[in-house]
């Protein structure tokens, strides 16, 4: 960031520039022209020291909204900005009253995701990130972003900055069609918007943030989940999918953990992994683990204590030999002896 620098600084940084230039040997387009006249004529109180009659236009600045990955500043500027000799001059944190956040483009290179927009929701916010940078600074985005194949076109928002004190014009990019309302985003989005955390979140927010992570981390390699890390859940299969249902309710640090069913679906390798895991949160979290469950070999290998219900009512509680073994349980799940002599064949 340029920041408010002095005209020392700003010579400084022009020399810089040039001597960069010159040293890998650049050649000079036309953005890198604009970027050494932006950094030479622009003054600290935002005004501009005209380098020559009519240039007016060419050194007004301007306003990018940025919601999706461009929020992440190593983005914007380093992958996209810099190598055509543009740079962001500030960056403030911006909201965008009567939009709203979605996913529904289609990212080709993950199939099943969907890269960020935004459409139009009076009832909606979009947080974001302001940057202001030269015109030019728009001609790049608009070859990133395809506006001349129809991916992406610009448009004007009206964004408030709170560090500003008022609202400004500013230009975002929305997504052209065809769309997709079942995408979801990945997981590389959510590092965007972590990198754009910086402006949007609170110091307190951000050490939640990261501690939540820390959390998630462990619940990770506690399940043996690391394989898995960067996978779409709905294209794993199945005993993952379960075990990754435990990692989601584990990473919340439960005192009690509530299972309904955990081994429906679950084939017998699967059932005995499921039996692993629970013993582990057990034994080595100090988890409570209260279980709905039919399967009895399951039931017999992790539980401490069982309650046997039948209709609603409790018909045996103990360990898990003694409701086993107690006759009311038994006709309960097996008949009584009438009812398995009816099932005989006559002779």
């Amino acid at each position: 960031e340029l920041g408010l620098p002095t005209d020392e600084a700003l010579a400084l940084i022009a020399a810089k520039w040039q001597a960069m230039e010159k040293r890998h040997r650049c050649p000079r387009s036309p953005e890198t022209d604009a970027q050494v006249r932006f950094i030479r004529d622009w003054r600290p109180d935002g005004t501009w020291r005209l380098a020559e009659p009519g240039a007016r236009d060419r050194h007004a600045l301007v306003w990018y909204f940025a919601f999706g990955s461009n929020m992440n500043p190593a983005r914007l500027n380093d992958a996209r900005l810099k190598p055509h000799g543009v740079a962001v001059s500030r960056r403030i944190a911006g909201a965008a009253a009567g939009w709203r956040l979605c996913f529904h483009k289609p990212w080709r290179a993950m199939p099943g995701s969907g890269v960020a927009d935004i459409v139009a929701d009076p009832r909606s916010v979009v947080h974001g990130t302001l940057n202001q940078m030269p015109p030019e600074g728009l001609a790049v985005l608009d070859r990133h972003e395809g506006t001349a194949a129809g991916h992406y076109r610009r448009t004007l928002l009206e964004v408030h900055a709170p560090a500003l004190g008022h609202a400004v014009q500013a230009v975002a990019y929305t997504a052209c069609g065809p769309f997709d309302p079942a995408l979801r985003p990945s997981r590389v989005y959510l590092e965007h918007l972590l990198a754009g955390g910086d402006l949007l979140f609170s110091r307190s927010v951000r050490e939640a943030e990261l501690a939540s992570r820390r959390k998630v981390e462990e619940v990770i390699d506690f399940l043996d989940l690391q394989a898995y890390r960067d996978k779409m859940i709905a294209g794993l299969p199945y005993g993952v999918r379960k075990v990754v249902e435990l990692a989601r309710a584990l990473a919340t640090e439960p005192t009690l953990l509530l299972l309904d069913e955990p081994s429906s679906g679950l084939n017998v390798e699967e059932t005995d992994d499921m039996a692993f895991w629970i013993e582990d949160i057990r034994d080595q979290l100090g988890i409570t683990v209260l279980m709905v469950e039919h399967d009895m070999t399951l039931v017999s290998r992790v539980s401490d204590r069982v309650v046997a219900l039948n209709q609603g009512q409790v018909l045996a509680a103990g360990t898990p030999r003694e409701v086993q073994t107690d006759p009311a349980v038994i006709e309960a799940y097996l008949g009584s002896v009438e009812d398995v002599a009816s099932l005989r064949r006559p002779a």
